[in-house]
């Protein structure tokens, strides 16, 4: 639970990512990024970009995972992962049309242990935090569990009580109830409504692919997650970390 609200959080600080990992004590960032129609990449051999200090490591196209050449080119619906350090990946964002912009204030579905962690981490890196959660029993205890938080009761698949709650002003919107399906549908209301960047928990595996090929910018698996760590004290040894991309069809190891 905590990884994945640390992996929530550094989506949301890196607002343009579709996922972000970090190495290096954060000295490098590894991020995915959607590549559109109006993408000035588009067309381009990758050997002819700007790539100062960066290095797009692999191509997500139509579920597979491509490690490109210099000759290879973007297209549109493509997935891109970059690996640099982090003043350099920024400034390959802006470069390719996809500027980070800063969350100031997030909203929560689901009141789990999940949310928990992520309100602490939230109002750590200095952004307002809204909890929706139905059971009055599980808000009262974590209105006094985070008083930083505004925790307010109430049902979040509703549209007209999302609407009273401000959605459409929140910059960013996480899914993170117990079930894939409310969350993926709820993410997509939340986009239809405004919110600048929605991230929804999935459990299974099947699903991340289609909830960010209808919409939702941001699909976290905390299974998957969990296998990387478990992956990386197993094998031990200089195993710093290591990180499974697109359900496992590749992986980075630092």
């Amino acid at each position: 639970d905590q990884s994945t609200a640390e992996e929530i959080s550094q989506l949301l600080c890196f607002a343009p990512a579709r996922q972000i990992q970090r190495f290096v004590q954060g000295k490098v960032h590894m991020v995915e990024i959607s590549v559109t129609a109006d993408n000035p990449l588009v067309g381009l051999p990758i050997k002819n970009y700007n790539l100062t200090g960066v290095l797009i490591a692999a191509i997500i196209r139509e579920g597979r995972i491509i490690i490109p050449k210099g000759g290879d080119c973007l297209h549109a619906g493509d997935d891109i992962i970059i690996i640099g350090q982090a003043p350099n990946v920024a400034s390959f964002c802006r470069y390719a049309g996809k500027p980070i912009y800063k969350i100031q204030t997030a909203m929560i579905l689901g009141g789990s242990r999940i949310a928990n962690y992520l309100a602490q981490d939230l109002h750590s890196a200095g952004v307002r935090v809204k909890i929706i959660e139905n059971d009055p029993i599980r808000a009262k205890a974590l209105s006094v569990e985070l008083p930083f938080a505004l925790v307010v009761n109430g049902d979040g698949t509703d549209m007209e009580f999302l609407m009273s709650e401000n959605i459409a002003s929140t910059d960013a919107f996480v899914a993170v109830t117990g079930m894939d399906e409310e969350n993926i549908v709820v993410s997509l209301l939340a986009k239809r409504l405004g919110v600048k960047k929605v991230v929804a928990k999935v459990n299974r595996k099947g699903y991340a692919s289609i909830a960010e090929e209808i919409g939702v910018d941001s699909v976290v698996t905390p299974g998957l997650i969990t296998l990387g760590e478990v992956l990386r004290l197993v094998r031990g040894g200089e195993v710093v970390s290591l990180i499974l991309l697109l359900g496992g069809q590749a992986e980075v190891m630092e």
